[in-house]
């Protein structure tokens, strides 16, 4: 009757503790060596129960992954439009641009035997209009003396022929005119790249983090 009475009050006691008071009931009914298989029993499910705190935790833990991977998406959406230029087009544009330098080089060379013929001729610029007073000279005087008149054809051959080459000349370089026309518009372009450029940099500076800045205490005197 006496340990009847002690299991009833040890179960009324554990109500509020289901497993506690199962636990207690069992030890004082059972023998000592299933008594200690039932407390370690319900120390290992006591043991192994995850807290709230951890659960907490873990839950948190996956949220903000979640929430970094959501604001990573987020960005590179808003810089996709400039995908295809930084993957594709820049790369493009700057091997392309690198020709510029074997170009510059080539039409130096090429332009080099133009620019040495023009310098001679210069001199001889004031000496070309009286060759042609000369050559009309000369036909009017083999008009009333035929033995001129071959002379006179040779010497207009020369003027006809030399006004002839300069002319083809001068054709010659005016792809070079519309290629210098053409280069004037990639540099207009490539003005405005650096122009973009700056605004870039102002953008992710706009957008770094504030550098710390150091406060200096001044003593208050005394």
């Amino acid at each position: 009757m006496g340990l009847q009475k002690k299991v009833t009050e040890n179960e009324r006691q554990s109500e509020g503790i289901p497993l506690l008071g199962l636990l207690r009931n069992r030890l004082l009914n059972c023998e000592p060596s299933d008594a200690e298989n039932l407390a370690d029993a319900g120390t290992a499910s006591l043991v192994n129960v995850p807290s709230d705190n951890d659960n907490n935790q873990e839950v948190g833990k996956n949220g903000m992954a979640n929430s970094e991977s959501e604001i990573s998406q987020s960005v590179a959406k808003v810089f996709e439009p400039t995908k295809g230029w930084r993957e594709h087009s820049a790369v493009e544009l700057a091997s392309s641009l690198e020709s510029l330098e074997r170009i510059q080089h080539m039409a130096t060379v090429a332009l080099e035997p133009v620019r040495a013929f023009c310098e001679h001729m210069r001199r001889l610029d004031d000496g070309f209009r009286p060759l042609h007073t000369f050559e009309t000279q000369i036909g009017e005087l083999a008009e009333s003396f035929p033995p001129m008149k071959a002379f006179h054809k040779a010497i207009a051959s020369i003027v006809e022929e030399s006004s002839a080459s300069f002319v083809q000349l001068a054709q010659s370089l005016e792809f070079v005119n519309e290629s210098r026309k053409q280069v004037a518009r990639l540099t207009s372009t490539l003005e405005g790249a650096t122009e973009l450029q700056t605004e870039l940099n102002k953008l992710a500076q706009a957008f770094s983090k504030p550098s710390l800045i150091e406060v200096t205490t001044v003593p208050h005197a005394a």
